[in-house]
């Protein structure tokens, strides 16, 4: 069979059509505000005592205020977790206390792999940047509390139900944001990192996902926030992905082009 068209087959069957959650990010504006933000009923029942979020984030504002790109609220207490940057670095906020890394300085319009884990046995908490731990805190804590709660991007809420904070809005763009309901070893937040923003999670953690990008690209957006085309980011970076590079050789190699 001619070489180009058993390409062309690969293609058709193992590429997804990236209309939907591949290859797409929420863009919050430049000047966005406190109407700018997404929200979805969060799923944390098989959080409760251990949870990692992970995304690509890319904060486009370099003014000096606080964007907090994820908050997780709940009526009965302030504070229950909130990710954001901490002006010039990276921060997590769980049940109120707060552990955050300094250095490097965070740049602005550049991808930043963030990877929060914490488990209620190990008693610890901890910051990943770009495969790195950057910051680790040990805390008896509790479970985490899921009544009344809600989750929104972009925005900070301290209480469900309460205000937003015009001091905390996030201005940039989010992408591949999963939530685990495990903790993740240091290993598998590097191999994620690694594999880079245009792949798939691997099975062995992608099975451990509660909420997926797929669930936040398509929940509510208000305001000025908006989903767009990932530019770095193809259907070929998929092709890579699920076919080996032996195989790929093999076509390139045999190929008369």
């Amino acid at each position: 069979m001619n070489h180009a068209i058993v390409l062309a087959i690969v293609v058709c069957v193992f590429v997804p059509d990236t209309q939907g959650s591949y290859n797409k990010v929420l863009h919050f504006p430049e000047d966005a505000t406190v109407s700018d933000y997404v929200t979805i009923e969060p799923n944390f029942r098989e959080a409760q005592e251990a949870i990692s979020v992970c995304a690509w984030v890319k904060k486009s504002s370099s003014e000096s205020d606080m964007g907090i790109w994820l908050s997780y609220a709940v009526a009965a207490s302030s504070w229950e977790m909130a990710l954001s940057d901490n002006l010039q670095g990276w921060a997590a906020v769980l049940q109120g206390i707060t552990i955050a890394q300094h250095e490097p300085i965070l740049l602005s319009n550049k991808w930043y792999h963030y990877c929060f884990t914490w488990s209620l046995q190990s008693q610890a908490k901890d910051l990943f940047i770009d495969g790195d731990l950057v910051a680790s805190e040990g805390t008896a804590g509790r479970k985490i509390d899921t009544t009344n709660a809600t989750l929104v991007l972009g925005q900070h809420l301290a209480k469900a139900g309460a205000s937003f904070h015009s001091g905390y809005v996030f201005r940039g763009e989010l992408y591949q944001l999963n939530i685990f309901r495990r903790k993740l070893s240091h290993t598998e937040v590097q191999g994620i990192y690694q594999r880079g923003r245009c792949v798939a999670l691997e099975s062995s953690v992608g099975s451990d996902v509660i909420m997926s990008w797929e669930d936040f690209i398509f929940a509510r957006r208000f305001g000025n926030v908006s989903v767009e085309d990932h530019k770095d980011c193809s259907k070929w970076n998929i092709l890579y992905d699920v076919i080996s590079d032996d195989f790929l050789n093999h076509l390139i190699q045999y190929h008369p082009w």
